[in-house]
């Protein structure tokens, strides 16, 4: 089964080509903007180094966040794009069901928690494929052992730990791209229903107005 996983939800545009569980080819450019006009060249830069035509692909998997607004919502208009372009299933996948299927059995039974870096003295927290801006000072209590990644995994360990929970520091602050792709290779091979193809926010976006103001409407 030819898989090719596409991500740009944290700063990073990159893409892989999978054929089964072997990672063919993959590509990651630091994207701070320009994310559009970006991905189409990494993924033809993925599809020249797999050496085969894009019609090959069986299963399209793009992450869905949480993330940048901008890099999510260029990824998934690509992945659909070119999903509906090649005939293709297109499957969206989250931060902490790409970095599960890249860590594996390490996770030993334990619940997955990714925090990233929010506004102020708070984290985005994506748990049990929720996520929301959670205060450090009010987390949630994890009913259980859990493992922590993200950018903001390390003050969240923390804190945990400090009231007694069970807690595992993973040194992963993103996902691998090749664990975009094998999430949704995992999904598909246990018959899973896919998941909808739509941004995960964890908090409405910080839209300011022009310092112009808005422009006047057109006259009739």
């Amino acid at each position: 089964m030819h898989v090719l996983g596409i991500d740009a939800s944290l700063g990073t545009g990159a893409a892989c080509w999978l054929h089964d569980d072997r990672l063919v080819f993959h590509r990651a450019v630091g994207l701070s903007r320009g994310h559009p006009a970006a991905l189409p060249g990494i993924v033809a830069t993925v599809q020249a180094g797999a050496g085969l035509p894009l019609e090959r692909l069986d299963l399209i998997v793009v992450g869905i966040g949480p993330g940048s607004f901008t890099g999510l919502r260029s990824a998934i208009a690509f992945a659909r794009g070119l999903g509906a372009g090649i005939g293709c299933p297109v499957e969206g996948v989250t931060q902490a069901e790409a970095m599960a299927a890249a860590i594996g059995p390490a996770l030993a039974g334990r619940a997955l928690w990714v925090a990233l870096e929010g506004r102020g003295d708070s984290v985005l927290l994506e748990r049990a494929g929720v996520a929301a801006r959670v205060p450090l000072d009010a987390l949630p209590h994890p009913g259980g052992p859990v493992a922590v990644a993200g950018s903001a995994a390390i003050p969240v360990a923390a804190r945990l730990a400090a009231a007694g929970h069970d807690v595992k520091l993973l040194s992963l602050p993103a996902p691998p791209i090749e664990g975009v792709a094998r999430a949704g290779l995992l999904r598909h091979r246990a018959g899973g229903a896919f998941r909808p193809v739509e941004p995960l926010y964890a908090e409405p976006a910080a839209a300011l107005p022009p310092r112009g103001g808005l422009r006047p409407a057109p006259a009739a």
